[in-house]
């Protein structure tokens, strides 16, 4: 009797591009993987499965928020194209140590943006700490947004001690892009 099982392809629908954040931290004259992020993206017209993957600017949004805090991190991409891989996925972030990570997004303004964005809607003999309401704000329709996901940690957990990472951007739409990531 056999234990084989046959592997059924997954649909395109279903199909996924497979995204492995590896955090990596030199540790003496060494660069170790200390965590991994997974996370998954369904292919569309412009983000394709394939030898080539493409990063877009979500994944250079998540890669680079973590190496501001993990400078060495790198990333690595991979097709999921069978059921079984999916089964596997699952399996192996469910068993292995993992920490709450943590990702926000803000809006980005510099310090002389904020003043001359809040400064025209704030009568000059009204004080902002008063409690009193100036109106609406005028940055309404900046929003911000906390992800949170999981970290594999490799083994080396201890050397992973911040696990909160930022990103700040103004682009216009990029929140609703983050809705299609899959984190694991």
């Amino acid at each position: 009797m056999s234990n084989s099982r046959v592997m059924t392809y997954l649909t395109l629908t279903n199909a996924r591009i497979l995204k492995t954040i590896n955090i990596k931290l030199k540790f003496n004259t060494d660069t170790i993987t200390i965590g991994q992020i997974l996370y998954m993206r369904k292919p569309t017209g412009t983000y394709k499965l394939g030898p080539n993957f493409g990063d877009d600017e979500v994944d250079n949004f998540i890669l680079n928020a973590v190496k501001n805090v993990y400078p060495d991190t790198e990333s690595q991409s991979q097709n999921i194209l069978f059921d079984k891989q999916l089964e596997d996925l699952n399996l192996r972030v469910s068993s292995e140590n993992t920490k709450q990570g943590y990702i926000a997004i803000y809006p980005d303004f510099s310090p002389s943006q904020l003043y001359n964005e809040y400064a025209p809607v704030i009568p000059p003999s009204e004080d902002p700490g008063t409690g009193t309401d100036p109106g609406v704000s005028p940055l309404e329709g900046y929003d911000s947004r906390l992800i949170n996901f999981h970290i594999i940690e490799n083994g080396y957990g201890a050397g992973l001690t911040n696990v909160f990472f930022n990103i700040f951007t103004n682009q216009v739409g990029i929140l609703e892009k983050f809705d299609e990531v899959e984190f694991l």
